[in-house]
């Protein structure tokens, strides 16, 4: 029973990214491919963006942006519903797998989470936005819905950052 616990505590930590408590890229990976699975059940994925991150690091130091990542990945968790998943992508980029989903309930949790992050109050005097891309369509296609997030993300940033932009 000892050894069955800590097994599942030793995946519980190569599944949690150390910085922020959430889901790290192994467990979104291995997600993705459990979800895959499903075929045409409804999913959307939000990849989101903290907008000029690397310049906020470079004034305030990155332990301050350490804090910040911190308080971006509480208010993604605080924002998506109970049987979506987030998950720290990488960087100052995370993402949100929110299956049984079509496109306008995702629009309105991806809009709440771009609410959430530019609320977050701040442990310097500045201002923080995120820009969020948005796909929906079959779990079977999620690997194209990855691309698409990934691309309406950058189409957010091209348009003037601090938005939610569905592919």
């Amino acid at each position: 029973l000892r050894r069955s616990r800590e097994a599942v505590g030793l995946a519980d930590l190569a599944n949690t990214d150390g910085l922020t408590g959430l889901h790290n890229r192994r467990k979104f990976d291995a997600d993705i491919d459990e979800h895959r699975l499903r075929g045409d059940a409804p999913v959307a994925m939000l990849m989101v963006d903290v907008d000029r991150f690397k310049n906020f690091n470079d004034v305030h130091g990155h332990s301050t942006g350490d804090e910040v990542l911190r308080l971006v990945a509480e208010a993604l968790a605080n924002s998506i519903r109970r049987h979506d998943v987030a998950y720290r992508y990488g960087g100052e980029e995370f993402c949100a797998l929110l299956p049984g989903t079509y496109p306008e309930e995702a629009q309105h949790v991806a809009e709440r989470i771009r609410t959430a992050i530019e609320d977050i109050d701040l442990p310097v005097d500045a201002h923080l936005t995120a820009s969020v891309g948005l796909a929906s369509g079959a779990s079977s296609q999620l690997d194209v819905l990855i691309e698409h997030a990934d691309a309406a993300l950058y189409s957010a940033k091209a348009a003037g950052r601090n938005r939610v932009v569905s592919a």
